[in-house]
């Protein structure tokens, strides 16, 4: 019976995939492999902004803010 739980370090699990726990870029068979939902953890330093918006995407996304402030932008659809 494959593994069902997986326990780790998210800053450290992370470092190889830009920040991304749980998705579709992990090996399938892998405890960490979705095609379903995708997980990240990321500090952000002030002031930082994306440089460009994702397009042709449809996502659903929860942010979940540990500690400071976050604002999110979200672009006029036409």
């Amino acid at each position: 019976m494959g593994e069902t739980v997986y326990v780790g370090n998210a800053d450290v699990d992370g470092i190889g995939d830009g920040g991304w726990l749980l998705g579709h870029f992990a090996p399938p068979g892998e405890i960490r492999h979705s095609s379903d939902v995708e997980v990240k953890w990321s500090v952000h330093p002030p002031g930082e902004a994306r440089s460009r918006w994702a397009t042709g995407e449809r996502r659903t996304t929860l942010l979940v803010l540990v500690d400071g402030c976050f604002r999110v932008e979200l672009p006029v659809l036409r």
